[in-house]
């Protein structure tokens, strides 16, 4: 009998590629509930409890991944939406919030009042949210960014606006076409395959990439390897201990098989960044909120929530109560946050 066309190729994994520990399993029969990938997918997680580190058994070829990309959601820019009269004001207090506390230069624009600038610092959510716009980079003149997952460029767009110099890379040619009719520099494929001279760029960013790439300690040794000396390595990735995948377990979003091929704890990410050239390397909680709301939707075997669904979502007084409650629970244990963000220094 043939195998279906657009079956994905495996190959069994039975060891955790971080300390070599064996796997003990966790899921069986998992699928694609949001983009439809084929396939059934077991995961594992490692048995050194310094480790926790879940990854998928069989763990897809690196030449077969694409096909569970086929209905991914970044091979488009965004649409531009119009911008109201709160918000302007929010994007002008933003603006001051990124020039007073990361060096950007201010928005000549800027037009907010004084009552404005004085109510925003009685709004640390929002200002968390600016921060993570700009992944908490602090500005460098004339610095060089590279984003390793750029997806369509939205997200290069803005910072290139800010005054960086911008570059990105990323797996899926359709992601990547989007990225170029932005006018971006994108290449296409791993970061790995691109060659990039040594120390090339002052900042490099991951935002939900690292659980994607078949070898994770390649990649980071990649990045390191293409930072200037004292550069920012910046990163988004789901964390395997978070509060929801304790409730949802398999009905949780950020297990996403068969793209998320390695899913870190903070022990994981610890145990990853120690095989890496970095001087300082601090991980830290991030909320993550939109996940929670997702696991619900998979959970009622439905698909993945439309932009305008996490809108509406936003905007229902439940979960505004959750997405405090998730703030509060972070605080207190910040190790059951639903993401992680690292922050590492080139030595």
């Amino acid at each position: 009998m043939t195998e279906p066309i657009d079956q994905i190729k495996s190959t069994p994994c039975t060891q955790c590629i971080l300390c070599g520990s064996q796997g003990a399993p966790l899921y069986h029969d998992l699928r694609d509930r949001l983009f439809d990938a084929p396939g059934s997918w077991n995961l594992k997680t490692c048995s050194n409890p310094e480790c926790g580190l879940l990854w998928l058994d069989p763990l897809p070829f690196a030449s077969e991944i694409w096909k569970a990309y086929k209905n991914y959601y970044t091979h488009s820019s965004a649409a531009t939406e119009s911008v109201s009269r709160l918000k302007q004001h929010y994007l002008h207090i933003k603006s001051r919030w990124l020039s007073r506390d990361f060096g950007y230069p201010l928005d000549p624009s800027d037009q907010s009042s004084g009552f404005m600038k004085q109510i925003s610092l009685f709004i640390p959510m929002l200002r968390q949210l600016a921060y993570e716009q700009v992944r908490f980079l602090p500005f460098v003149a004339g610095g060089k960014l590279l984003d390793v997952g750029c997806g369509s460029g939205d997200w290069m767009e803005q910072m290139r606006a800010l005054g960086w110099t911008v570059e990105g890379v990323d797996f899926d040619p359709k992601a990547v076409q989007a990225a170029c009719d932005l006018g971006m520099k994108v290449r296409v494929g791993s970061v790995e395959e691109q060659s990039y001279p040594n120390a090339s760029f002052d900042a490099v960013t991951l935002n939900h990439v690292i659980e994607h790439v078949p070898d994770p300690i390649r990649t980071i040794q990649e990045c390191a390897r293409i930072l200037k000396p004292g550069g920012k390595l910046v990163m988004f990735t789901p964390n395997a201990a978070s509060l929801s995948h304790r409730y949802f377990k398999q009905d949780w979003r950020g297990l996403e098989p068969p793209r998320h091929l390695h899913i870190f704890s903070f022990e994981s990410m610890r145990q990853l960044f120690n095989k890496a050239d970095f001087a300082h390397v601090s991980i830290k909680p991030d909320v993550g909120t939109s996940a929670s709301f997702e696991s619900v939707l998979i959970r009622k075997s439905r698909k993945k929530s439309t932009k305008v669904t996490l809108e509406a979502w936003r905007k229902r007084p439940f979960w505004r109560m959750v997405s405090l409650f998730q703030h509060l629970t972070v605080w207190l244990v910040p190790t059951v946050a639903e993401c992680q963000m690292v922050i590492a220094v080139k030595s």
